[in-house]
């Protein structure tokens, strides 16, 4: 499915938050319809290699597990960490595949993991055309003497820096952003997760449509059980569920008074 997205002259989107709900909205739709009806973990895996058309690999990426994912934009070479020699080494990919890191295969990792692929996908969606020039400049020869292919590798500081407040700066940091935001609306549509975060309300019989954190201990502590609950319904980590809560406006920061 294509979907027409406004850009800047350098292909980087032009996107509202809301814009990537819609996107989102819309790819949902058209592989599932049923995630959009009911509260469900997507199966992010399927929507990338049956839907997208992805391939999926798994490898060390780097040594120090720096890099989550990745994401080919042509066919050649990229290169990975081979903990057997404990050397950089070049392996060949074809253009559409997500490489996940294999940290993110370790037990009580399936929301990291979730997430990871999800934000891949993001990239995949949103930003294929940024590398469509690099993909012109990309030659058989480049791939021949091991040059590196047009690719785009996400830092693990780039998801733990995703609830931060902060100025970007860089095309990159859109990207990263985007890829972030457009993970946690195919993984946690907002309409299902509206009913799911509704019910918990109701469990801990919270009245209004929001709750301020830095008010009281237990209020907190209840925002902590809320994001765990979400997590399980959705197959997300704590941190992300806590995320999309504050996106959404579920959970507030306490306004200082001055």
């Amino acid at each position: 499915m294509d979907v027409s997205i406004p850009r800047k002259k350098d292909g980087l989107p032009l996107l509202y938050k809301s814009d990537i709900e819609e996107i989102a909205e819309m790819y949902l739709w058209d592989f599932n319809s049923q995630i959009l009806k009911e509260p469900m973990q997507t199966p992010i895996d399927e929507f990338l290699e049956n839907y997208l058309k992805l391939d999926m690999d798994y490898k060390d990426i780097t040594q120090d597990g720096s890099i989550l994912g990745l994401t080919a934009f042509d066919n050649g070479f990229l290169n990975v960490y081979d903990p057997e020699s404990k050397k950089i080494r070049s392996i060949y990919v074809k253009k559409g595949t997500v490489i996940i890191d294999n940290s993110l295969l370790n037990k009580n990792q399936e929301g990291r993991y979730n997430f990871t692929s999800g934000h891949e996908a993001g990239h995949w969606i949103l930003h294929r055309e940024m590398f469509k020039a690099k993909r012109d400049q990309f030659s058989f020869w480049d791939s021949i003497n091991g040059k590196e292919m047009p690719s785009i590798k996400c830092f693990k500081k780039s998801f733990e820096n995703y609830a931060s407040r902060r100025t970007f700066k860089t095309n990159n940091d859109w990207m990263e952003w985007q890829a972030n935001y457009m993970a946690s609306c195919l993984l946690m549509p907002k309409k299902m997760f509206k009913v799911v975060t509704s019910e918990i309300f109701k469990k801990f019989r919270i009245n209004g449509d929001y709750i301020i954190l830095g008010q009281d201990f237990e209020t907190d502590e209840i925002a902590v059980e809320i994001a765990k609950k979400i997590s399980i319904v959705f197959g997300v980590s704590v941190t992300a569920a806590s995320i999309r809560l504050s996106q959404l406006r579920y959970i507030r920061e306490k306004t200082i008074q001055l």
